[in-house]
């Protein structure tokens, strides 16, 4: 990634809305841990002060116009009317196209409906919107969202 305005200075991933290759990402000066690059979305990034806001800087992935290669974390979250299977059908899924797992929590919510939060590792953007498609068909599944901490 290419952080527009500094040189050589620490710049690490923000572990709150995990950006992957293809998001639209920002860089926020840190005090004292260099520049950390967070996703447009992300709600500490649209919560920010004023006075925090001079903090931001122009950022963007430097992949040389070729596919990412590393693995990158992403985490999202399932809605769906609760069914017997439904959390096997999903990690179906990401098995199919050899996505590791990191982690998997499901719980059914108000109304019988199930929640299915899950950590993958992903090679970005293209990957993840390729994945999310597929688990939108299946049976069930009504909405995905990507979850930010």
């Amino acid at each position: 990634m290419y952080v527009h305005g500094v040189g050589d200075i620490d710049v690490r991933l923000s572990r709150c809305c995990t950006p992957v290759p293809g998001d639209e990402i920002v860089g926020f000066v840190t005090r004292g841990r260099g520049v950390s690059i967070h996703r447009t979305d992300c709600i500490n990034i649209i919560n920010l002060s004023e006075e925090e806001r001079g903090r931001l800087l122009e950022a963007e992935w430097n992949t040389g116009g070729e596919k990412p290669t590393g693995k990158y974390g992403a985490e999202i979250r399932v809605y769906a009317p609760d069914r017997n299977g439904l959390t096997m059908d999903i990690l179906k899924v990401l098995m199919d196209e050899g996505i590791p797992v990191k982690n998997v929590s499901a719980r059914v919510g108000k109304n019988n409906d199930a929640v299915v939060d899950l950590a993958m590792m992903i090679t970005g953007r293209e990957q993840f919107d390729i994945v999310c498609k597929k688990i939108l068909a299946v049976k069930g599944v009504e909405n995905i969202e990507r979850v930010t901490t």
